[in-house]
């Protein structure tokens, strides 16, 4: 079946435990920011997490193919091939993004905790 084979996959391949170990996701909500990573930082931290973990890493060009098997959809831009990855915290992977997407119920979140911060100040 289909999902005995996306299970084998998974369960074989250390691309999906890297995407898991750094919570990254190709689908998201509405309201959640988009943030295109570059390849080759993403690679690259694979690569890093793949000695931490003595792993053998994927080419970069297995590893790209993994990622768009897996879902992740891939852009160029011109400074090179980017992904759509969710799930990034704020502040984290900043040297990596290429371009951020936010929706108007991240940006009125976003104000509202500066108002509370700053009511809080002024307390």
């Amino acid at each position: 079946t289909d999902a005995a084979i996306r299970e084998y996959r998974e369960n074989a391949s250390n691309v999906f435990q890297w995407l898991n170990d750094r919570s990254f996701r190709y689908t998201g909500e509405q309201s959640e920011v988009r943030r295109w990573l570059m390849a080759r930082y993403l690679y690259d931290n694979y690569e890093q997490w793949c000695r931490k973990f003595n792993e053998v890493a994927q080419t970069m060009r297995a590893w790209g193919t993994t990622m768009q098997d897996i879902g992740y959809q891939k852009c160029r831009f011109s400074n090179g091939n980017a992904y759509l990855v969710y799930g990034i915290k704020d502040g984290k992977f900043t040297n990596g993004i290429i371009k951020e997407e936010m929706p108007p119920e991240y940006m009125q979140r976003m104000i509202a905790r500066k108002d509370a911060e700053i009511e809080k100040d002024n307390e």
